[in-house]
């Protein structure tokens, strides 16, 4: 087995003949050692060293961070940085790099011997991990079977050709899906603010002229247009889940609960609010647990038939899961419509009746769905409904 090849970058002499010292110790083989960074960035292409320790502050024109830079952009080496520099400013530029250690001076045999071994010991993982995932790629790429790996949230991570071509999903259909929602922001939406703000000036401009009758039809224009726009950002809503992801948080329902109701509040005057207490934190993207919630409290309130509504939000815990309920003492669905509820575009209230858009029940169940979840529905007809849906918990490891 060959000795690992060690580059030493240093300007103070006696450090860098200290730090040969210690690393021939170690029954390494020291390539050079350089006071300057562009010697440095020379010997390494000339001689690809396994490890390099770096000091920071340089003669010449590059520190030790920008010649790392310069290293690493040619060969995948650890960069082990020994200097005297500890402050936050430097500390955080030398994080740019990915070093492998950090070692301050003055410094004894024993930590550098340390932090070389794990520095070699670790890169040497990496590489290992690196050459098997790509050996675990080709294979998978190459034989006869549809292979498709998700996260633990069910989001696409990897598909070889053969389930490419059994799903019709590739890159370039991902790629067709973001210009279709590009399209839809930007090209669908442009009319309707025109339709919208011509729609104003009419009324603002000749609406004293107009009979009845053009006045409705005018109003009937921009109840439609308003309709169109919150469909097409239903759409967009939709098109987002599981393809453009928040950092997963732990967020506090009680919280979420609350500004979701202060949010809704102005449509629920006839409403009243049961939120039990306690509600548990959960790890998951913020903006996705909102939408949840809103979905289900807002279609609560917008269906209300009662002169006093009720919705009360539940929780049990179940083990492994905590399962959710919203209930509300509304109209009630028909057991002929608990499934098709969550299918996008459904409604079974007229839209002239109670508007909607027929997607926010369909988000809700991706959205749950991504997690490991469900969410279902029960429902008397004129006593109320309860969405139940569950969300797993946390692995203990």
């Amino acid at each position: 087995m060959n000795a690992p090849r060690i580059l030493i970058v240093e300007d103070d002499s006696i450090i860098a003949f200290d730090l040969k010292r210690i690393v021939l110790g170690l029954g390494c083989e020291v390539i050079g050692v350089a006071a300057l960074g562009r010697e440095a960035v020379a010997l390494a292409a000339a001689q690809p060293p396994d490890a390099v320790l770096m000091d920071i502050s340089l003669q010449g024109s590059l520190d030790g961070i920008e010649t790392a830079q310069l290293i690493k952009q040619h060969q995948d080496v650890p960069i082990i940085y020994v200097t005297a520099h500890s402050d936050s400013k430097t500390l955080q530029r030398a994080k740019l790099v990915g070093p492998f250690g950090y070692v301050l001076k003055p410094f004894d045999d024993e930590i550098i011997r340390v932090t070389l071994e794990m520095a070699l010991y670790k890169h040497k993982l990496d590489q290992e991990m690196k050459e098997s995932r790509q050996w675990f790629a080709t294979t998978l790429t190459s034989i006869g079977d549809a292979v498709i790996a998700t996260d633990a949230q069910g989001r696409i991570k990897f598909m070889n050709p053969v389930a490419e071509t059994l799903t019709g999903w590739t890159e370039a259909a991902n790629q067709n899906l973001k210009d279709f929602a590009y399209i839809i922001s930007h090209d669908l939406k442009a009319p309707l603010r025109a339709i919208r703000s011509l729609t104003n000036w009419f009324i603002t401009d000749y609406g004293d002229q107009l009979g009845l009758d053009a006045k409705e039809l005018l109003d009937l224009l921009a109840n439609r247009v308003m309709r169109m726009d919150a469909l097409i950002n239903g759409v967009l809503q939709y098109s987002r889940i599981g393809r453009i992801n928040e950092h997963k948080v732990e967020v506090d329902l009680n919280f979420v609960i609350r500004e979701v109701i202060d949010l809704l509040a102005p449509n629920a005057k006839n409403v009243r609010f049961e939120v039990a207490p306690n509600l548990p934190t959960l790890y998951v993207e913020p903006t996705r647990i909102e939408q949840v919630f809103q979905n289900l409290i807002g279609n609560a309130i917008k269906f209300m038939d009662k002169a006093q509504g009720v919705v009360k939000i539940g929780f049990n815990d179940e083990g492994d899961y905590w399962r959710f309920s919203v209930a509300d003492n509304g109209p009630g669905i028909e057991p002929q419509f608990w499934s098709s509820i969550f299918q996008i575009f459904q409604t079974i209230t007229p839209r002239d009746v109670a508007e909607s858009t027929g997607i926010g029940l369909t988000i809700v169940k991706r959205i749950v769905e991504l997690y490991g979840g469900k969410v279902w529905v029960e429902s008397e007809v004129g006593q109320g409904s309860t969405f139940y849906l569950t969300f797993p918990k946390p692995s203990k490891k």
